[in-house]
């Protein structure tokens, strides 16, 4: 059942932070329903029963921040995201009643939620902090996640309201922290070898790289797609290069125009020694690099190239530390020499 009341809470409580309990469940809906009105894209979020189910599964594990009232102020979570990988889980949807901003709720939340996850048995998480401000980067960053791709333009900005300056598309910082990540080779194009050496050296150890083929190995791929309407992005997941994946990536290429998506993510499993192909294909069309988005498949990490059918905007990216902001420079460096930009 949907919960469609704001709840009014009052300003200036004390608040303990802890794992999500069945009877916090409506309590979270009203902290959606506050933020967000009725325009959170995941409605899921506003229904106290799926709430309970979801964070029962383990699907979603919600941690919170609540008064003795009983009050949710503020709450963030890791779950199962986009990530093919279902060891990977996403941190996110993480949100703050307006009163209850600069008390450091989030970034408690953030430190309980990475005590929380060895228990999950997963191989790392990942996060998606936006860059039309620095708040949820640093609390990334203070939880240990370390940025490797940047997603240029990934949202409309309409999805967070008007705070905090958003317009237009908002970029965000991929950021992974590693938990049980094992040694493994990554079959790199040529093209996108330097900056990836780059994006290494802030990684944990046990990646090495090696030249990724033009030719593919096996007959068949291996890749499914998306489409995210409401954000007009498009997201293609390639698990197997085969001989077919020009025509695969053609079949992806037009199913993203005929929906006239903006923002359009490849992700290449670096596993696969055949991968350099599909790497050439998407370049010849205009796909640039993202970066490295570790553990994202079942073996291993993955490379993800963007592609934009609209001017980038790079100029309003945010960005928290020097690191983060040399890679958004790789990034465009990337973009401007596949669109022959000065």
């Amino acid at each position: 059942m949907r919960l469609t009341q704001v709840q009014q809470v009052e300003a200036g409580q004390d608040f303990t932070v802890g794992r999500f309990r069945p009877e916090d469940a409506a309590g979270v809906a009203g902290l959606f329903l506050s933020v967000y009105g009725d325009g959170y894209p995941q409605k899921q979020y506003y229904d106290p029963e799926w709430l309970i189910a979801a964070n029962a599964s383990n699907e979603v594990a919600s941690v919170v921040a609540r008064t003795a009232k009983g009050d949710i102020v503020s709450h963030m979570a890791v779950y199962r995201g986009a990530a093919p990988n279902p060891r990977l889980y996403e941190l996110g949807i993480g949100l703050t009643l307006p009163q209850y901003r600069g008390r450091q709720a989030a970034g408690v939340i953030a430190g309980h939620l990475v005590k929380l996850l060895p228990s999950l048995g997963l191989e790392g998480a990942f996060g998606e902090a936006v860059c039309n401000h620095t708040v949820t980067q640093k609390i990334a960053s203070a939880a240990g996640f370390a940025g490797t791709a940047v997603e240029v333009d990934l949202m409309p900005a309409g999805i967070y309201g008007t705070e905090k300056g958003a317009v237009g598309r908002v970029t965000c910082l991929f950021s992974f922290l590693p938990l049980n990540d094992p040694p493994q080779t990554l079959y790199v194009p040529e093209i996108h070898q330097e900056p990836i050496r780059f994006i290494l050296e802030g990684m944990p150890e046990g990646r090495t790289m090696e030249p990724a083929a033009l030719t593919p190995q096996r007959a068949g791929s291996r890749v499914t797609s998306k489409i995210f309407d409401f954000a007009s992005v498009s997201r293609c997941q390639v698990m197997a290069c085969g001989e077919d994946i020009a025509a695969v990536l053609e079949g992806v290429e037009h199913e993203a125009s005929a929906k006239s998506c903006t923002t359009r993510q490849v992700f290449l499993a670096l596993a696969d020694p055949g991968v350099g192909g599909a790497a050439a294909f998407l370049r010849g069309k205009g796909y640039f690099l993202g970066g490295i988005v570790p553990r994202w498949f079942e073996d291993g990490d993955g490379l993800l190239l963007q592609r934009l059918m609209h001017p980038p905007g790079f100029s309003q990216v945010k960005l928290c530390d020097d690191r983060a902001r040399h890679l958004l420079a790789l990034v465009e460096a990337g973009w401007r020499a596949v669109n022959g930009a000065a």
